[in-house]
């Protein structure tokens, strides 16, 4: 039987091939533009300066008692604690201040934050087992900003106590946008008096309240 070989023309085939791989760009006949507008307005923050970012504190489990004597102990990562509904917790220490300026108002260009003890250190619910504790904030790690020209600053050596307020930090010329302050654990401290009478294996805390203030 003999086999019969049939050859397409090169113009029938040429199409195939343009489907298969290739598209042919046609030239556009009509074509037109338009115009539209776009526009946003703003309004002052009710909040303009805002607290962000305040750090809690723990200051270790495995201190020893020196009876009579004044000592210091350094900030840790961690904790024991006792939470508002008088369970066992974790506190972890998070070494941070972050402090938003939103002001847009001529002039406002600083803010100075405070902070004090709201009491004892006690045990929860005991207000009887007790000392008059100190914190000391030394220095910082890092000190960065977003917008404005001037870091933000610690007020190196600040000690708060129990209703004694210290500024902690401030901030100056050109203070628009966000500071944030980083600690490590041997920048803050804790101080108790040598008349301080202790009792092993109790928590002892209290709350810091912070303040920020237009106030240079």
């Amino acid at each position: 039987m003999k086999k019969r070989l049939f050859f397409l023309p090169a113009l029938l085939l040429a199409p195939i091939f343009l489907n298969a791989g290739q598209v042919a760009a046609a030239d556009p006949t009509h074509t037109d533009t338009g115009n539209s507008n776009t526009a946003v307005q703003f309004i002052e923050s009710t909040t303009p300066l805002k607290i962000l970012t305040v750090p809690h504190i723990h200051f270790g489990i495995d201190n020893e008692i020196e009876g009579g004597t004044a000592a210091v102990y350094k900030m840790q990562d961690e904790g024991d604690f006792i939470n508002d509904a008088g369970q066992p917790d974790t506190l972890e220490s998070t070494k941070e201040i972050t402090i938003q300026d939103s002001r847009t108002t001529p002039g406002a260009n600083s803010w100075t934050l405070q902070a004090q003890l709201d009491g004892s250190f006690a045990v929860k619910n005991d207000s009887s087992t007790s000392f008059e504790g100190q914190i000391r904030f030394l220095d910082v790690i890092s000190s960065t900003h977003t917008g404005g020209t001037e870091a933000a600053k610690l007020n190196p050596g600040a000690t708060i106590g129990n209703n004694a307020s210290a500024v902690v930090a401030t901030r100056d010329a050109d203070s628009y946008g966000t500071a944030s302050m980083k600690f490590d654990n041997s920048n803050i401290e804790l101080i108790v008096p040598a008349t301080a009478e202790l009792t092993a294996g109790v928590v002892y805390q209290t709350t810091i309240t912070w303040t920020l203030t237009d106030a240079p």
